[in-house]
């Protein structure tokens, strides 16, 4: 007959189970994360050609010129991904039609209408609010049908070429919401020049190239949108301006090289003073601060655990919870899945140490709830937390 377990060897065994059930927690956010930083997109777009020329020669009629665009609409609709909430890489078919300005006697009218297949890859700048620059190139195969038109609306010239065709954009994108973006921009089209040799009648090559201003909607398909969560004061200044206890326990002041406490940048005062003092003779929350982009824990960060874990097994806390944040560089969805990422790792760090999982409670908030508040997209060493918090 076996052995009954010890109490001991069942706590240890239960916190084995509860490490290895966040480890898994983890795991999958590690998926859900690659999901995010890969967004599949759609869009389409409007734009208006302005300028550009296209080289032509033919025999008959004797036309050897390069002519310049008139204006006229275009449009381009494009699948693709986003990758990593900076670059994206898409398909895209558009078409545009121009009639050529020309002053020859014998012609009414010379008309280009070019279809191209291009792959686009753009870099997404940091964003400014809800704008975001993006600049791109891309290349592809075009195909021109040239039809020119003598003064009795005869047909002199008819035919199609394939040309290699280039690109480069540069614009605006506007964020509308967690998925809609509105984008203005800005477009350089060349198509190379070719020849057309027909089995009979006259031949002819021609290539062309435009400027274009483009305007046109965005659309993610996929990724996680966050929890609308109202944006808190600065926690520092929240205990400035209302020092109650438990504005005062929120506190856990970073520290620095050299294991000192530090204010950050633009606190001070005696109730900022006090706020501290306090905060550190009576620890009942604490933060775990974590670099740009990552959820693994620094020896600070298993220091602040350590600590975190020895005072809850001496005073017996109701409940331990572990929330996760991020800054604001990243999109939503990213920034989402990182926090949870971050807020697993600290809760499994301290079921590690000890500390009963049955009163660990895990949130996470991604951007939503920053303890400095900045500009959309700024990268704020003080945001990127995991907070602690001891509730008696």
């Amino acid at each position: 007959m076996s052995k009954p377990m010890s109490d001991k060897a069942t706590t240890t065994k239960a916190r084995s189970h509860t490490a290895l059930c966040l480890s898994l927690m983890g795991l999958s956010g590690l998926a859900l994360e690659a999901q995010a930083q890969t967004v599949p997109y759609v869009r389409a777009d409007v734009f208006l050609t302005q300028g550009g020329k296209a080289p032509l020669k033919a025999s008959s009629p004797a036309i050897d010129k390069s002519l310049t665009n008139q204006s006229d609409l275009g449009f381009g609709f494009g699948a693709g991904v986003s990758l990593q909430d900076r670059f994206r890489l898409e398909l895209e078919a558009s078409g545009r039609k121009n009639k050529l300005n020309q002053n020859i006697a014998t012609l009414k009218s010379i008309e280009l209408d070019t279809e191209s297949v291009m792959l686009n890859a753009f870099y997404d700048l940091p964003r400014m609010g809800d704008a975001r620059p993006y600049i791109g190139l891309g290349i592809g195969q075009a195909k021109t049908s040239l039809t020119a038109l003598s003064t009795t609306n005869t047909t002199l010239l008819s035919g199609d070429v394939d040309h290699i065709a280039a690109q480069a954009m540069a614009g605006v994108g506007w964020r509308l919401n967690d998925r809609i973006n509105l984008d203005l921009g800005y477009r350089y089209f060349n198509a190379a020049k070719a020849d057309f040799t027909p089995s009979t009648g006259t031949g002819f090559s021609v290539g062309r190239d435009h400027h274009a201003v483009t305007f046109g909607l965005r659309i993610a398909l996929g990724g996680i949108k966050p929890p609308k969560l109202p944006k808190p004061k600065d926690k520092l200044q929240e205990a400035i301006d209302n020092p109650s206890s438990e504005n005062i326990a929120a506190l856990n002041p970073p520290t620095n090289s050299r294991g000192q406490t530090s204010l950050p940048t633009g606190a001070g005062g005696a109730a900022a003073e006090q706020a501290l003092d306090h905060a550190t003779k009576n620890p009942q929350s604490f933060v775990v601060y974590f670099d740009h982009n990552k959820s693994h824990l620094s020896t600070e960060a298993r220091s602040v655990i350590n600590k975190a874990a020895t005072v809850t097994q001496n005073t017996g806390p109701q409940s331990v919870e572990v929330r996760g944040h991020t800054d604001l560089s990243g999109s939503n969805a990213y920034n989402l899945i990182l926090s949870r990422k971050r807020a697993v790792i600290v809760a499994t760090e301290l079921v590690n140490k000890g500390v009963s999982p049955d009163i660990i409670k895990i949130d996470f908030a991604g951007e939503t709830a920053p303890a400095v508040n900045t500009p959309d997209g700024v990268r704020e060493a003080l945001n990127r937390r995991t907070e602690i918090e001891l509730s008696y």
